[in-house]
């Protein structure tokens, strides 16, 4: 995961899609030891209730594949008693700051949000995974999933259809490192 730039003007432009308005800022990561890896939203009300200040949603920015894909991660942030913005969750890569856009329109409801995506090249294989992976959400979401955490067992039609979506979302990355080897 990369953090985007963000004086270029496609992150700019991907930042005022996810947020019309939104003012994206580098906020520095100081991770809380032993909490979970992307569960910012049990840590941060967590935090807020013990040292005060306030939770503020809105969206993480990456560029996954650099030049080839950025997205919006929905997440929580801490901001302090003394107006500081920090985030405090743990990550699975070890980062110094994360691009934030505050989105003063959503809250946390307790059930997950799909990333936006957007592809930053012209190129069908890519719409396609971002596709692929709207379809991943979806299938892992549907009915009751959407109420379920952590690693979820599918079965029958639903683990085929994953199994499809997971095969295809495969192949077209091995055919998109050879086009755009990650860097």
């Amino acid at each position: 995961m990369h953090v985007p730039n963000i004086s270029k003007e496609y992150v700019q432009s991907f930042c005022r899609r996810v947020v019309p308005g939104g003012k994206p800022i580098y906020v520095p990561v100081q991770p809380l030891p032993n909490k979970p890896v992307n569960e910012c939203f049990a840590i941060i009300p967590e935090h807020v209730s013990r040292y005060g200040g306030e939770q503020r949603v809105g969206w993480a920015i990456w560029e996954p594949w650099r030049k080839v894909l950025i997205e919006a991660e929905f997440h929580a942030i801490w901001k302090s008693p003394q107006r500081e913005m920090i985030d405090l969750t743990p990550k699975e890569v070890s980062i110094q700051q994360i691009l934030f856009i505050h989105d003063p329109r959503r809250e946390y409801e307790g059930l997950a949000v799909n990333n936006i995506r957007h592809p930053l090249v012209r190129d069908s294989r890519v719409r396609r995974l971002c596709e692929l992976y709207e379809l991943r959400f979806a299938e892992l979401n549907k009915g009751d999933l959407a109420y379920q955490y952590g690693r979820i067992a599918l079965s029958g039609e639903a683990a085929d259809r994953m199994r499809k979506i997971q095969d295809e979302m495969e192949q077209l990355t091995r055919d998109l490192m050879r086009v755009y080897p990650k860097r």
